[in-house]
């Protein structure tokens, strides 16, 4: 895919959403068309860690905790971003939730946030910019076809004929 801007990401446990723009060469015109994507999510390894990274950037820009600490929250979640690329507002929220001790949800997004390291006031704007560069880049990626296997892992032929030996 040529020139593809990620939009958005959202995941579900059985779908993900990817809306992107992309350009497109008619007649000699170049064209920069929106889309929309939703598939069953099988999600590769590498997408789902860009996901897990974004998890410390919510609660650090929600307020949700006083300190919070990277790889601390097994209760929040991430699941997708907005992102946009307007000139001079680049920028993204984070959408999120915190599964709460007696099964209830809350809905959770970030306020928006500049991408600019040079005038951002977060702390922490290298490492964001960073993973959301990376998830943007995963998302692509899927688009192009890069899923986890998922089912049953395939047997080789070695254990194939073992087995064929073992039943006779």
């Amino acid at each position: 895919m040529q020139n593809v801007q990620i939009t958005k990401v959202v995941r579900t446990k059985e779908s993900l959403k990817i809306e992107f723009s992309s350009d497109e060469d008619r007649n000699g015109i170049t064209e920069t068309n929106g889309h929309k994507s939703v598939m069953k999510f099988v999600p590769h390894q590498d997408f789902a860690l860009s996901f897990e990274n974004l998890v410390f950037h919510l609660v650090k820009l929600s307020e949700l905790e006083k300190n919070p600490v990277k790889g601390e929250h097994d209760n929040f979640v991430v699941d997708g971003i907005a992102i946009s690329s307007k000139s001079q507002f680049s920028g993204v929220k984070i959408l999120g939730h915190k599964d709460l001790s007696d099964g209830r949800i809350v809905g959770i997004v970030a306020p928006f946030t500049a991408l600019d390291a040079e005038s951002s006031t977060y702390t922490f704007i290298s490492d964001l910019i960073e993973a959301v560069e990376t998830l943007e880049s995963e998302a692509v990626q899927y688009l192009e076809g890069k899923h986890s296997l998922g089912g049953t892992q395939l047997k080789f032929v070695d254990d194939y004929h073992t087995e064929k030996q073992e039943a006779a």
